[in-house]
């Protein structure tokens, strides 16, 4: 069997080439660190889910190979629990090894230590969560986990929009450092993203919870990561490595600044391993869409009132998400299937709209989406 190991350092584009190695072997097990350089900023640890979903997908029964010492397993899985791609590989696999590549361990007990962390999620006690500037809400489906968390959920419905607000407000509370002189999160930009946020989860939870066939899936992974970094410019083009779009957007940002100093990014990503965009659309496997129908059904989704459901409110999600985003000098970028859509917003951007020159080919497919945002944390932002 053919084993992928992913570096500690890691970029989009790095993940991209992980990805074409995936398709070329069926059977592969996984191995990962620990941790992630950069705390895995700029969409990073999301990415790596992604590819994490989908080689689960892709294997007939995913062994993960962690680096765990089969005699301090209890140290091991807690350190591995305290990332939600750590989180999202113990549960999506089928089989989970030791270090010595022999113990076997079963996945309840491997995903124990997440426990103590959902119970202070749903108490939003976000300080016994996770360690550093993040807070992440893992829905994990698997076993026990139902992937229905609180505080997200409440009697398996995603709370309303002041629920969810205060969620929010909360979140970037715990992870914001404190006498920040160039701190400018206001109650009305935490309410624009917050909104923009549920838009988001909205959509996991009606469409990546069962696949394009309609049928529920055993395992899955959903959820929302927030975090803050903070990085000069040549640290933040270089962890940008080959993304152009990315590096033209700390350019513009940068230079606006006028100074060379630290600049912090308020980053969230919203994440799935469902069918992803275009398989939700037009219900069919993604791997099997032609890429100019895939582009147009990706198109068609982010159109207002666009939607795959029957109601005709929604799809007014993605337009709303995009319309905030122009107003808060934001980035994101969408991967789905074998799609890259990516878009800088910047004053000199004459629309907000998604258009067919934000999306490109990628190299490879993948399962789920992962759509990631973040924001620069000026005065007057």
């Amino acid at each position: 069997m053919k084993t992928l190991s992913i570096e500690k350092e890691l970029s989009l584009a790095a993940i991209e080439r992980h990805l074409k190695e995936l398709t070329k072997s069926e059977e592969t097990k996984l191995r990962l660190p620990n941790k992630i350089k950069y705390s895995g900023g700029f969409g990073t640890e999301a990415a790596l889910t992604q590819l994490i979903a989908t080689w689960a997908r892709n294997q007939k029964e995913p062994t993960f190979h962690t680096y765990v010492d089969p005699n301090e397993k209890q140290k091991g899985f807690s350190s591995l629990c305290e990332s939600f791609y750590g989180m999202a590989a113990l549960a999506l696999s089928r089989k989970i090894l030791c270090l010595d590549g022999t113990t076997q361990v079963h996945k309840s007990e491997s995903l124990q230590a997440a426990v103590p962390r959902i119970v202070a999620l749903k108490n939003l006690e976000l300080a016994n969560t996770f360690k550093g500037f993040k807070v992440d809400f893992p829905c994990i489906k698997s076993g026990s986990f139902s992937g229905l968390i609180e505080p997200l959920y409440n009697n398996e419905k995603i709370v309303n929009q002041t629920r969810f607000e205060e969620i929010i407000e909360k979140s970037i509370e715990s992870i914001a450092p404190q006498k920040t002189t160039n701190w400018a999160i206001n109650k009305d930009l935490t309410s624009k993203i917050s909104q923009a946020t549920r838009q988001l989860f909205i959509n996991t939870d009606e469409h990546a919870r069962h696949d394009e066939s309609g049928d529920e899936y055993s395992r899955d992974a959903r959820g929302i990561l927030l975090k803050v970094t903070n990085h000069k410019k040549a640290e933040a083009l270089r962890i940008a490595d080959q993304n152009s779009t990315l590096k033209s957007y700390f350019n513009t940002i940068f230079e606006n600044i006028g100074i060379d100093t630290h600049l912090r990014f308020l980053e969230i990503t919203v994440l799935d391993s469902g069918p992803g965009f275009s398989g939700r659309w037009l219900r069919k496997n993604s791997t099997s869409i032609d890429h100019d129908i895939e582009v147009k059904a990706i198109l068609n989704c982010f159109e207002k009132h666009s939607s795959s459901k029957s109601s005709p409110s929604s799809g007014i999600g993605l337009d709303i998400v995009l319309n905030i985003l122009s107003e808060l000098n934001g980035w994101f970028r969408l991967r789905t299937g074998n799609t890259i859509v990516e878009k800088a917003f910047t004053s000199n951007l004459k629309s907000y709209h998604v258009t067919r020159d934000d999306i490109k080919e990628a190299g490879a497919h993948t399962y789920g989406s992962v759509f990631t945002f973040i924001i620069p944390l000026f005065k007057n932002n």
